[in-house]
Parts: C-alpha cells; structure tokens; sequence
C-alpha cells in the first residue's frame, strides 16, 4: 500500500465521523471502508455507485482504485470482504490496515 495513504485512512476510519454501509463505495447512509479512502482523498465517487459498474472512474471492479492503493487483488478482495461480507466494524478494519500494510 502507498505510504502516504495508510495513516490518514486509518486516522479517518477511526474518527467517527463515517457512517458504514456495505455494497457501494458510498450510499445516502454511509460508505464502505474504501470509499472512505476515496473520500478523504478527493476522488470523486457517486452515490450508490455500483459495485461492478465499470463507467465509474474508480469503483470496486476498476483496477484503477486496487492501483492507487498500490495492492494486489487478495489485499483488495479482502478488504471488500471484511466491510460487506462480514460487516466487520471500521475500527477492526483500521487494525488490520495497521498491522497488514
């Protein structure tokens, strides 16, 4: 993962100034923990974007965002999985960020 995105990311998932939700980067109740990336790092992200939508610059399925990140496609899996299929809690995503990255 860049350097330079890993402090603040964790710093905003920590923060509670997020709400979580699950299925898009970002929806009219919260985002998911990679929308909170895109957030605090000014990519724009639509509301409710789709999870596979290909049109949108930087969404779940585009491989622009796993490169901004600089991760490979299991770290990226992973996190998805951790935020929508398990509903792990942003601070328990913040952990592993920490420790894994």
């Amino acid at each position: 993962m860049r350097k330079e995105l890993k402090d603040p990311w964790i710093k905003a998932l920590r923060s509670g100034l997020y709400d979580q939700d699950a299925g898009y980067l970002k929806t009219d109740y919260g985002y998911c923990c990679l929308g909170v990336l895109c957030h605090i790092n000014k990519i724009p992200i639509k509301t409710e974007s789709t999870l596979c939508g290909l049109d949108d610059p930087l969404s779940y399925s585009n491989t622009n965002l796993k490169n901004f990140m600089g991760i490979d496609d299991d770290q990226f899996n992973h996190l998805i999985d951790m935020n929508d299929s398990e509903g792990r809690p942003f601070e328990e995503i913040a952990d592993y960020i920490e420790q894994t990255f």
